[in-house]
C-alpha cells in the first residue's frame, strides 16, 4: 500500500520542486506508520524504566516528582494505575480464539472484575473515571475537537467505553499507550508553567534513559560510548547528546524527547507540520536555539573541520574515516517514512560545501527509540555504524525506516535485555496484583534480573 505514494519521482537531485514533494508525501506517511502499531512490551518497559530514571534525576534543576505530582492530581499512585493498565492489557492479550467468537462481549469486563487485584477499591474507581468515556460524551469531544479522519486523540485519551454491561476496551493499544502517557499528560494538564517544565525535564529523562541503552547495549570491547562529550579544556561544551567511537566509525547521537501536535500530524497541513518539525528537531528560529539536526552538523563540525577542531578529552579521532550522525526521538514521528530525506535536506544546508580531510560525513539518519531498542540486543555481533551502513546501503535515497531492512544474519535474533525487563516488570505488577497467589507460586524461588 505505502510503495503506492511513491508516484514522484524522488530519486531525482534534490531542489526546491523536490523538497517540496516530500514534505506533502511525509505527512501523508505519518498516520501510515502510527497505524502499523508498535510493540507493547517495548513501549510498556520503556515507560517504566523512564519513570525510575526520572526518579533518579532529583538533582536536575527541572526536577519533578512525578509520582507525587500524579497522585496529587488523580488521587490514585503511579503503581495503582500501571497495575491496572496492565491487568486490562493482560485480559485483552490473553483472550483466545475461542473467546473471540463472542464478539465484544469477550473484552467487555465490570469493576466488580478488578476488585479482584489487591489494588484498593477507590483506586479502581479513580482509575475507571479517569480512562472512561460514553458514546455521546466521545462524540461530543470529536466535534469540538477534530483535526481529521486519521485523528485518534479523543479516543486515545479515554480508551474505554462504557456499555450496558459494564466496560468496552475501543484498542488494547490504547490502552497500552495510556500506560506510557497517562502520567505525562495529567502532569502536563497541571498548568502551563507546569507543562513547561516537564518537557524540559523530560528532555533529561530521555538521555538518562538513551545512554543507559547504549552502555548496557555495547558490551564489545573496541566499543566506546561517551555520553554528554564535552570539549577538552576549561570551558567545556557540550559536543552532542552521545557519540559512540568502534574501529574506525564515529556515530555522533542527538535524542529529542519532543511531541508533536495532534493538529499538525493529522490536519493534512503539510506547511504546518514541517514548521514544527523545524521548531523541535531543526533550529527553533523564535529562539535562535539550534536542535538536533544542527547540532549535529556543529558536531561534524567541530570535531573533524579543517579550520579549528575540537578535541574530545580521552578520545583519539585520528582513525576515524567514517562519521555518523543520527537523530533518535522519542516520538514515533521519528521512524516515519521519509523523515531521514526531510531532515538530510536540512543538514546538507548546515554542511554547505565544507569538506573534510579523511572522514567521510554520511548522511544524517533519524529513528525512533522502539528501533534502536530493537536492534539493541544484536550491538554484540554488529556495530550501531554497521546497521546504518546497512540501512543505507539498501535505501540510498533515504526513503524508508530503520526496521524495514532486517539483516538476514540477525533474523531471529532477539533482544534479551528487554526480555529480561519485560519479565522482572510482568513480575512486579503480577505480586502487586496478586501477593499471596504470587508468594505461593514463587516460594522458595528468587528471579533474578
Amino acid at each position: 500500500m505505502t510503495s503506492d505514494h511513491f508516484h514522484y519521482d524522488l530519486s531525482a537531485q534534490a531542489g526546491s520542486d523536490e523538497f517540496d514533494r516530500v514534505k506533502r508525501l511525509f505527512a501523508e506517511f505519518i498516520p501510515v506508520g502510527e497505524g502499523a502499531g508498535f510493540r507493547a512490551e517495548y513501549k510498556i518497559v520503556r515507560a517504566h524504566l523512564m519513570a525510575a530514571h526520572a526518579d533518579r534525576l532529583r538533582n536536575n534543576p527541572e526536577f519533578i516528582d512525578i509520582a507525587a505530582e500524579f497522585q496529587n492530581a488523580k488521587g490514585l499512585s503511579v503503581s495503582d494505575y500501571e497495575t491496572l493498565c496492565f491487568a486490562l492489557f493482560a485480559k485483552c492479550a490473553t483472550l483466545s480464539p475461542e473467546n473471540l467468537q463472542y464478539g465484544a462481549s469477550a473484552f467487555t469486563f465490570t469493576e466488580q472484575d478488578l476488585h479482584a487485584l489487591a489494588t484498593p477499591k477507590e483506586s479502581v474507581t479513580l482509575f475507571l473515571k479517569e480512562m472512561t468515556t460514553t458514546p455521546e460524551s466521545l462524540g461530543a469531544s470529536i466535534k469540538q475537537r477534530d483535526y481529521g479522519s486519521n485523528d485518534f486523540t479523543e479516543l486515545r485519551k479515554r480508551p474505554l467505553i462504557s456499555a450496558s454491561r459494564g466496560y468496552l476496551p475501543i484498542d488494547i493499544l490504547f490502552l497500552i499507550e495510556k500506560f506510557e502517557s497517562g502520567p505525562y499528560w495529567a502532569i502536563n494538564d497541571i498548568s502551563k508553567d507546569m507543562g513547561n517544565k516537564l518537557r524540559r525535564f523530560w528532555g533529561a529523562v530521555f538521555e538518562a534513559y538513551m545512554n543507559d541503552l547504549f552502555r548496557a547495549s555495547l558490551g564489545q570491547k573496541d566499543a566506546i560510548f561517551v555520553a554528554d562529550p564535552r570539549t577538552a579544556g576549561g570551558a567545556a561544551r557540550q559536543i552532542c547528546d552521545g557519540l559512540i567511537l568502534q574501529g574506525d566509525s564515529l556515530v555522533l547521537l542527538e535524542y529529542k524527547s519532543s511531541m508533536f501536535r495532534a493538529e499538525t500530524k493529522y490536519s493534512g497541513d503539510f506547511e504546518l507540520l514541517v514548521d514544527e518539525i523545524e521548531k523541535k528537531l531543526v533550529r527553533d528560529k523564535s529562539e535562535s536555539k539550534k536542535k538536533g539536526v544542527e547540532q549535529l552538523a556543529d558536531a561534524v563540525a567541530q570535531l573533524f573541520g579543517n579550520e579549528t577542531r575540537t578535541a574530545v578529552k580521552g578520545l583519539d579521532f585520528s582513525g576515524v574515516n567514517r562519521i555518523y550522525p543520527l537523530l533518535i526521538t522519542l516520538d514515533g514521528i521519528g521512524g516515519s517514512l521519509l523523515v531521514s530525506r526531510l531532515l538530510n535536506h536540512y543538514f546538507s544546508s548546515f554542511m554547505g560545501d565544507r569538506r573534510f580531510d579523511r572522514v567521510e560525513v554520511k548522511p544524517l539518519l533519524c529513528t525512533d527509540v522502539e528501533s534502536i531498542e530493537e536492534i539493541s540486543g544484536c550491538f554484540n555481533r554488529m556495530s550501531l555504524a554497521g546497521f546504518l551502513d546497512y540501512w543505507l546501503s539498501r535505501d540510498p535515497n533515504l526513503m524508508a525506516a530503520l526496521r524495514a531492512f532486517a539483516v538476514p544474519e540477525l533474523e531471529g535474533y532477539r533482544n534479551e535485555r528487554m526480555v529480561l525487563e519485560w519479565q522482572a516488570l510482568s513480575n512486579e505488577i503480577s505480586e502487586r496484583a496478586f501477593p499471596s497467589e504470587y508468594a505461593k507460586a514463587h516460594q522458595g524461588n528468587t528471579f533474578e534480573r
